[in-house]
């Protein structure tokens, strides 16, 4: 994982067959991952200038990275480079048209690239690298606004006995995957 910050996705990837590589301009995010994650190999380096040979990966993942990178097209040459060549390459960005990931942005400036980081731009740097191989772009809503109106600690999880209010919220969800981004 390029940007991996302190593991949490990585905590998730974890196969006994695996060999994780993860990697973050962050030493202590990098240093906490190791410390979180079964047989992970962490670095500190740049994004933009891994320090991997080409086609050195099966699967890289890039999740919550790119709308906090100055050089989103860098990073991306560089995650690209280091695929195999029937390997894949996971861009994960968040969708600024969900209410929450918009209020986090304005309560956050670290987060306010989201408001740049649209699917079609996405499409557009995907199809500036270089080489002939094929890519997939998928649009989901990976953060339910159920799980958050839900939650047993931030929300009102007593809604959850309510059908009413548990169908009204699975129906939001539909519509905030409908957004074009």
């Amino acid at each position: 994982e390029i940007g991996c910050g302190e593991g949490a996705n990585l905590i998730r990837l974890v196969h006994p067959d695996a060999q994780l590589i993860a990697c973050d301009r962050s030493f202590p995010k990098v240093a906490f991952a190791v410390r979180q994650v079964a047989n992970l190999r962490g670095l500190t380096c740049d994004a933009a200038a891994l320090p991997f040979a080409a086609a050195s990966f099966d699967t890289v993942l890039l999740r919550d990275l790119l709308h906090h990178v100055f050089d989103r097209q860098a990073v991306l040459r560089a995650a690209w480079r280091v695929v195999a060549p029937h390997g894949r390459l996971i861009v994960i960005e968040p969708n600024c048209l969900n209410p929450l990931i918009f209020a986090q942005a304005c309560a956050v400036a670290a987060e306010r690239g989201v408001w740049r980081s649209t699917a079609s731009t996405l499409q557009r740097e995907l199809r500036a690298l270089p080489g002939q191989r094929n890519y997939q772009l998928s649009r989901a809503q990976p953060f339910p606004l159920e799980r958050v109106v839900l939650h047993p600690q931030w929300g009102r999880p007593q809604l959850a006995h309510s059908r009413w209010a548990c169908s009204a919220l699975r129906r939001l969800s539909h519509l905030a995957q409908r957004f074009p981004r």
